[in-house]
């Protein structure tokens, strides 16, 4: 089993009442809803999913993508509360005019407009419009709200936008980590091509049910990916988790991430009832309000097996495996997983 994990350190924020947020960076597919979910039963935190998604996917016309309890964002007590106390009735036509992942720069282009102004610091290009800073501000309110309400210190955000990450980064209140999470990317195409889930578009602000190319799905895994190395190059708090190594080891992984957390001034404890359950490979599955998510994780309740599927190999096919294999080569060398043979997934 190979196992890896990166950590770095930056000056740490001491302010008691600054927001402390556990980034999931990386790429779709690769299970951050459930470690999410894991890290959220920890005491004094909680996980409410894809927090970029907030402002635009609590506004969709007809659904889309529903709450984790099962209504809609409109609906879901927890969250439409929370919006009317702090944004009064009209909460929906004031997110819908933010169109916050609109406005949101792309990775690439966050990073040029940061070289630029760095190297150009005489005319420099504002990063975020001032939609962004609104929805950012608006953001800080509903999440020390819900810390209050939920009697909380740790928010869990599964987004895995890195332009997002760097921006909550840069809030004097906000301390943030990142934890990194690969997954064997074969298995991550394999699932973007084959199990269709809705997709959100910035332009029409609408979701479709549709899978994603394997060439869209290569693409978009090394740039989720090498986003997040960014957020590290940055000098954010990071640690990276391979996935196959938290199936394998989930007690001892989610330990490491409680310490990785704790030693940037968050206050997580493992509680008596999650380790046991993390030592039989399981974990019961409460109510939870998710924006976004994996919909086929955030829809499960009850207890679930933390277990590891099929051969990779047989799952996805000889021919795909040994051709992902060799498009895939520098990064799996990297992330020190076994090209010819194959983990279990």
């Amino acid at each position: 089993m190979v196992k890896k994990k990166n950590m770095q350190t930056n000056n740490e924020i001491t302010n008691s009442n600054s927001l402390r947020i556990i980034f999931i960076a990386g790429a779709g597919r690769s299970g951050s809803t459930l470690i999410g979910d894991v890290l959220g039963q920890a005491n004094k935190s909680i996980h409410l999913g894809e927090l970029w998604g907030i402002f635009d996917y609590t506004t969709v016309p007809d659904g889309g993508v529903f709450c984790s309890c099962g209504a809609s964002y409109e609906d879901c007590d927890f969250w439409s509360q929370t919006f009317e106390t702090l944004f009064g009735e009209d909460w929906l036509l004031l997110f819908r005019e933010w169109n916050f992942q609109k406005t949101l720069p792309h990775s690439t282009k966050l990073l040029l407009l940061m070289f630029r102004n760095k190297f150009w610091p005489g005319n420099e290009i504002p990063l975020f419009d001032a939609n962004v800073k609104d929805a950012l501000k608006a953001l800080k309110r509903a999440l020390h709200f819900i810390c209050e309400r939920e009697q909380v210190g740790s928010i869990i955000d599964s987004s895995k936008f890195g332009p997002y990450a760097w921006l909550l980064s840069k809030e004097d209140d906000m301390q943030l980590v990142v934890v990194h999470l690969v997954r064997d990317p074969r298995a991550t195409l394999y699932s973007w091509v084959t199990k269709p889930i809705p997709m959100y578009d910035r332009e029409t602000r609408q979701f479709s049910l549709r899978t994603r190319t394997w060439i869209e799905s290569v693409v978009y895994w090394v740039r989720a990916n090498f986003t997040a190395i960014f957020l590290r190059l940055m000098g954010l708090p990071y640690y990276r988790l391979q996935y196959e190594t938290f199936i394998n080891e989930p007690l001892s992984t989610t330990r490491e991430l409680i310490s990785f957390a704790n030693s940037h001034m968050f206050d997580l404890e493992m509680s008596e009832s999650l380790e046991e359950q993390l030592r039989e490979k399981s974990l019961r599955l409460n109510t939870r309000h998710l924006i976004g998510s994996n919909p086929d994780v955030k829809r499960k309740a009850g207890q679930i097996e933390i277990k590891s599927k099929r051969n990779l190999k047989d799952l996805i096919g000889t021919g795909r495996f040994y051709l992902w294999t060799l498009i895939f080569l520098p990064w799996l060398l990297w992330l020190g997983y076994p090209i010819l043979r194959q983990r279990d997934e």
